[in-house]
């Protein structure tokens, strides 16, 4: 997997923390899960043994209160169905639009 696609780039995070207070940002976030979750050595869930699917659900759970108080929210969830225009070979398992109320 490529450098920026899990966390983004040193380069890309200061873009967007330079883009203007105050307005709405939409995100967009398209998400392939592995067959079987990788974390790195000494991770405190390397050893649960769970799928993609299980743990981006777990993290879910953890980071919801996170995007609550910066008052995030999703504006809309849905699932690919075909790659239209773009990358046949390209498919992702979870599809969505993320708000936020600004860059802070």
């Amino acid at each position: 997997m490529s450098e920026g696609h899990i966390d983004p780039t040193r380069a890309a995070f200061d873009a967007f923390k330079a883009l203007p207070r105050g307005e709405t940002i939409h995100m967009l976030n398209l998400v392939r899960f592995r067959d079987l979750a990788s974390y790195p050595s000494g991770h405190p869930d390397a050893d649960r043994g769970w799928s993609g699917a299980e743990a981006y659900a777990e993290y879910g759970r953890t980071t919801q209160p996170i995007f609550n108080k910066l008052g995030g929210r999703i504006v809309w969830r849905g699932s690919m169905q075909l790659m239209l225009t773009g990358p046949a070979s390209e498919q992702w398992d979870a599809v969505f639009v993320a708000e936020y109320p600004d860059a802070h």
